[in-house]
């Protein structure tokens, strides 16, 4: 194969695909590599097919994902907001879980970004995670 062949196919390879580094233990390339050729599979044609097949298994076996009741009606009160926004920590936190930004979050519940960021501030501090609707003024 010429310079020009081998450029030609770098190009193309960088250009339409991703590449993934993968580390084994030594020895376990030449096990993997006898598995895929003993089914007639190049070692990147097994891995994709392996990471393919996983995938679909974990869609099937995923749970449904369950979307958080609608927020109370918004008081107006400070003890009212404080009842509020601790009702509402839960299903925030979940929210947060699946992917939510604060932004996003502060304007499906109707609160501050600031409390959101604060919230969020406590669920990464908290050892273990959050306590679901725990006061954070109190502890």
């Amino acid at each position: 194969m010429g310079k020009t062949s081998a450029s030609v196919k770098n190009r193309y390879a960088a250009k339409n695909y991703d590449r993934i580094n993968l580390q084994v233990r030594k020895g376990r390339k030449d096990e993997l590599q006898a598995h895929a050729s003993g089914r007639g599979e190049s070692l990147n044609g097994f891995v994709n097919r392996a990471i393919d097949e996983a995938v679909e298994r974990d869609i099937v076996a995923a749970p449904p994902v369950e979307s958080a009741p609608p927020p109370p009606k918004k008081p107006t009160t400070y003890a009212e907001r404080r009842a509020y926004q601790g009702s509402i920590k839960p299903a925030a936190y979940q929210d947060y879980l699946g992917g939510m930004t604060a932004r996003d979050i502060a304007t499906k519940y109707d609160v501050s970004v600031k409390a959101v960021a604060a919230w969020i501030g406590h669920w990464k501090g908290v050892p273990g995670g959050i306590v679901p609707g725990a006061d954070v003024a109190s502890e």
